[in-house]
Order: structure tokens, then sequence, then C-alpha cells
């Protein structure tokens, strides 16, 4: 059995004792009126800082002394199994359904307004959002290094696509340059042409006159 409080096993072995970290102290279980058992240190800081006697599990209030509880149990017994799971939740944490506990602990404290309550729900919250929000952040840096890489392979392949296109560019001025050039040649060899077929059709004149010549004089041609 785990005290809810501190999540240690309420019966410890016999010579266990509670570390200096954790504070001093008799961790002997003792039981409230409503029947739910937690450690006596436990229990009583659990009613200093409420400034109430209500049990932390039913909320029922409790009247009179804490009933302490003297149960034995043997070292490395079943009843040391739940402070040995609780630990190794604790070491790894279950991140899944920890939304669904502070739920719980909302829905159970729904009708209570003393400011412990409420300060305990609130750090359970804000604890909460605090590893959703380092969750997002590393998220974001993820999606951030891949924006990054995509905008540097898309601006690597843009200059790519620039290039060719100044290239492409570049040979058709070259092209529309020679295409000039020739459409000139072409004007040049026709004036040329046309001179040279002025100038045969004078020879073609000339020629006629000498041959109407000779056949005055009397040459048959």
């Amino acid at each position: 059995m785990v005290c809810v409080v501190c999540h240690e096993s309420q019966f410890k072995a016999p010579g266990r004792r509670r570390s200096r970290a954790k504070g001093k102290g008799d961790k002997r279980p003792v039981a409230l009126q409503c029947g739910h058992v937690f450690h006596r240190p436990c229990i009583e800081g659990w009613f200093r800082s409420s400034g109430l006697s209500d049990c932390p599990m039913c909320y029922k209030s409790h009247t009179g002394p804490l009933i302490t509880l003297f149960v034995d149990c043997e070292p490395g017994s079943a009843t040391d199994a739940p402070a040995s799971a609780s630990k190794a939740r604790r070491a790894v944490p279950d991140y899944t359904d920890e939304m669904d506990e502070i739920i719980d602990e909302m829905s159970q404290m729904v009708f209570r307004t003393d400011d412990a309550a409420m300060a305990y729900v609130s750090q359970r919250q804000t604890e909460f959002m605090e590893e959703r929000l380092a969750d997002a952040t590393e998220l974001n840096r993820h999606y951030k290094r891949k924006i990054d890489k995509l905008e540097f392979e898309s601006g690597t392949q843009l200059r790519k696509t620039e290039e060719k296109y100044q290239e492409a560019a570049d040979r058709l001025e070259e092209a529309e340059l020679r295409a000039e050039w020739l459409q000139c040649e072409v004007t040049r060899l026709a004036r040329i042409s046309a001179a040279h077929k002025t100038h045969i059709r004078s020879l073609q004149i000339h020629l006629e006159d000498r041959k109407d010549i000779l056949r005055e004089l009397g040459y048959e041609y």
C-alpha cells in the first residue's frame, strides 16, 4: 500500500528509516476516521498546509486523534513492491495519461475552495503545460531545421534554374544577332543580283546592236 501524499510504501520493513533529505519523524502508518491510511508526518503536513482536517482521498472531515497502526513486515516482502513500482514510474514518467490524472484530480477537488487544493491543481497544470511547451519547442526546432533544409535545397534549385534560363537567353540573343546578320547578307546579295541582271541586260542589248550592224554590212551572223 502506498501513501498518496509521498508515494512511498506505508509499511516499511523493520530497521528502515526515513532519509534526512525527506525530513525527520516516525513514518508509522496512521488511519483516519474514514479508513484511509497515510504516514503520520505526511498527513500532519497535509493538514497544516491545507488548514483543514480533510482526507486527501475522500475529503471527509477528520476529528479526534490519528489512529496509529502497528504492522511489522519482513525486509524484501511484497509490501515494498508498491514503493519500488512507484519509484520506477517516477524514474520513467508516463506523459500519455498525465492530462487524465490532472482532470481526475480537478474533478475530485471541484467542490474544494481552500488555497492548498487550488495551489496543488495549479502546480500540476503548470508542470504539465511546461512539459508540453518543451515538447512543442523541440518539435518547432525540428520543423525549423526541415524548413531551413528545404529553403536551402529550393534556393539551390532556383539558382540552377536561373543559370539555365540565363544560358538560354544568351543563346537566343546570339541566334537573333545571327539571324539579323543573315538578313543583311540576303539583302546585300539581292542588290548584287539585281545589279548583275541589269549588266547582263545591257550586254544583251549591246550584242543585238552589233548583230544589226553586221547585217547591214552584209555579214551573216
